[in-house]
């Protein structure tokens, strides 16, 4: 197995403000909170190997992970079908919605589409 990384950015309106202090929460249940300009820190991961690619039959030379994105005042977002490759860092970014002014709760689930390799 090698190691690829993720990082995650959380963010509002075309990435003009960060949303620090976000909790992302990944399906292997490790935890992280972004920092104050919306980034968590590079997060390893168990890869397949490249050269796994090469061989005839092999269906993903990727890892796959979901993301969750909780912060009070925001949707908390759920992201599944996050690709990770080996010792290629990916950057996923988030955009966080806030709730109504009038309150309420809610959860937006996204499904990414697999890469066409």
């Amino acid at each position: 197995m090698e190691k690829g990384y993720l990082i995650v950015q959380t963010y509002l309106s075309e990435e003009s403000y960060a949303v620090p202090e976000t909790l992302i929460t990944l399906s292997d249940g490790r935890r992280y909170l972004t920092d104050e300009n919306g980034f968590t820190e590079r997060i390893p991961f168990d890869t397949p190997d490249k050269s796994m690619s090469l061989k005839p039959g092999f269906e993903a030379p990727f890892s796959v992970t979901e993301i969750t994105a909780e912060k009070e005042g925001y949707f908390t977002i759920k992201l599944s079908g996050v690709q990770l490759f080996a010792t290629e860092t990916t950057l996923q970014k988030i955009r966080m919605l806030p709730l109504p002014e009038n309150g309420g709760e809610g959860t937006l689930s996204f499904e990414l589409p697999p890469q066409n390799l």
